[in-house]
């Protein structure tokens, strides 16, 4: 049961939160990158590979374990008060006080703003994400949390997903 199920005056779950259950497979993959660009690297050296094409897998390869590994959360948890972000190898904790809204960034990425710091990024497939912002402004009457048009369509929709929202009361 969620909270918005429960009603208004509804008690507020102990700890509730949203993850993304495939996303622990990510840290994964970038092994199995990293060892071709070791390769690709090493086949440019002895002239077999253009070194255009090794500078720009390289610079992919940068670029998307810094977005997928250390920016993009795949767990987000309210307990006590304080907010946990988790990314494969990244955590931070904020009070929940700080928080200043969301937004969408892309269909599938949502942003949860923080007063005077970076966003808290989390990939959802939007299954639980109306949810999770439901019981998250509750918690936070302050501060306005809400699903845009498009993400309460999309959520309607996602037909044979899994919900990333989980509450324990």
């Amino acid at each position: 049961m969620t909270y918005a199920e429960s009603g208004p005056g509804a008690a507020l779950p102990r700890r509730f939160g949203y993850r993304r259950p495939w996303s622990k497979l990510v840290p994964f993959l970038f092994p199995v990158f990293g060892v071709f660009a070791v390769l690709l690297i090493v086949q440019t050296a002895a002239g077999n590979a253009p070194v255009w094409f090794t500078v720009l897998w390289v610079g992919v390869l940068a670029w998307n374990a810094y977005w997928f590994l250390y920016r993009l959360g795949d767990e987000i948890v309210v307990e006590g008060g304080f907010v946990s972000w988790h990314a494969p190898l990244a955590t931070r904790r904020v009070p929940l006080a700080h928080l200043t809204g969301n937004r969408t960034w892309w269909t599938n990425m949502q942003s949860i703003t923080v007063a005077d710091e970076r966003s808290l990024l989390v990939f959802t497939n939007l299954r639980g994400w109306n949810d999770f912002l439901a019981t998250l402004a509750a918690a936070d009457p302050g501060t306005q949390f809400a699903p845009s048009r498009g993400e309460k369509m999309l959520g309607a929709f996602a037909i044979g997903q899994r919900s990333g929202y989980f509450a324990e009361w």
